[in-house]
């Protein structure tokens, strides 16, 4: 029993090796030396029998073979704590850290609320957040649950499905005043529009309306941003005519802050799906956080 004990240790150890990027990191996040870090990892990589960490005196980096065991020790450790969770006599009380990777929509005034109050409540939770504006793999970057816009291709991961966010055309009351209002889509091609920069820069939007007609626009606009949020910022700011989502802009509407533009037309539907390590939504701090979630993009839809 000892010796699994020690070699749960030196998965946490090489756990928060990859996690922190450092030895040093992972030695102060832990509470302990650097030399009992580096000696846990040697002890580890002794018993697997492959370097799973090519270090050197100025830089880490983990090797495939350390990816691939990563991956399976994340989901080892999982069960693990999913197992001391229905162990503990008040599952009310929740406590450890969640890691939760984000789009940008999920983590405004509103959102961030939510989750202060569920920290108020449990005062040994912790949540660590990263956001993305494009989904990532929860396995390999070690995160407890993952927002994911569209279908999930992705192999050894769970999923659930949230909603569907519909995005619309809007604009803020100052751009409008300044520049009108378009009356059909193609009128758009004469304003100012705010592109999404991905790989390369938006050169069209395709709208569509209830009875499934379709109508592309050329993008033209000189503020792009491969940001959401910047994207949202420069919409409010009368920067151009941009996208939001139908939730957002009804909030908007109502604080005063946005005019629904083209209402009959709709950008796209995005189906929103929640995406996480098999099992996980079974550890209870994990499911309050997904609640959360499932919560916010609601509202978005």
């Amino acid at each position: 029993m000892a010796g699994m004990l020690e070699s749960l240790a030196e998965l946490k150890t090489f756990l928060r090796i990859v996690d922190e990027g450092s030895l040093s990191s992972a030695a102060r996040s832990l509470g302990l030396s650097v030399n009992a870090v580096s000696r846990r990892l040697a002890l580890l990589e002794e018993r697997v029998g492959v370097r799973l960490v090519n270090r050197t005196t100025r830089r880490l980096a983990v090797t495939d073979d350390g990816r691939r065991f990563s991956e399976r020790c994340r989901r080892i450790l999982s069960e693990v704590e999913e197992t001391e969770e229905a162990l503990q006599p008040s599952p009310d009380k929740l406590s450890g850290l969640v890691r939760v990777g984000l789009h940008p929509l999920f983590v405004d005034h509103g959102a961030l609320l939510r989750f202060g109050a569920l920290l108020r409540e449990h005062a040994n939770l912790a949540l660590h957040v990263v956001v993305f504006n494009a989904p990532v793999d929860p396995l390999k970057e070690g995160l407890d649950l993952v927002v994911w816009g569209g279908d999930v291709p992705l192999q050894g991961v769970a999923s659930k499905f949230l909603a569907v966010m519909q995005w619309v055309v809007a604009a803020s009351p100052d751009y409008v005043a300044r520049c009108g209002a378009p009356a059909r889509p193609e009128d758009l091609e004469k304003h100012e529009l705010l592109r999404a920069l991905r790989t390369h820069p938006e050169r069209a939007w395709i709208l569509s309306d209830a009875q499934g007609r379709r109508k592309t626009v050329r993008v033209t606009g000189r503020f792009e941003s491969d940001d959401t949020a910047t994207l949202a910022a420069a919409l409010y700011a009368g920067l151009g005519i941009g996208l939001l989502t139908r939730g957002e802009v009804r909030r908007q509407i109502a604080a005063g802050r946005v005019i629904h533009l083209l209402p009959r037309w709709h950008f796209l539907d995005d189906r929103i799906h929640l995406v996480f390590p098999p099992g996980r939504l079974r550890v209870p701090r994990v499911r309050a956080v997904a609640a959360i979630i499932q919560s916010i993009a609601e509202g978005l839809s």
